[in-house]
């Protein structure tokens, strides 16, 4: 997919509305979704995970942050916010 990673996170809830997503899912979708990078896809120099990790945690951060996104009961879970149409 072309576009901004933020369109990409929202396009992954705005294509599964009624359902929650662990970080998990997120990554994995997300990782299916979009052309990352070779930078994005190595690890973190201090944690073992790849950097996009950190983009999309904070991708998520700023919608649930901007009412785009909420938590899920869950840690770790985010879904659409419940008033959006």
């Amino acid at each position: 997919m072309t576009g901004s990673m933020e369109e990409t996170v929202k396009k992954i809830f705005r294509d599964r509305r009624a359902k929650v997503l662990t970080l998990q899912e997120i990554y994995r979708i997300f990782a299916q979704s979009y052309a990352l990078s070779d930078h994005q896809l190595e690890n973190h120099p201090k944690y073992p995970q790849p950097n996009y990790y950190h983009e999309i945690r904070s991708i998520i951060a700023k919608l649930v942050n901007e009412g785009y996104l909420e938590h899920g009961v869950e840690r770790g879970t985010y879904q659409l916010k419940s008033s959006r149409d």
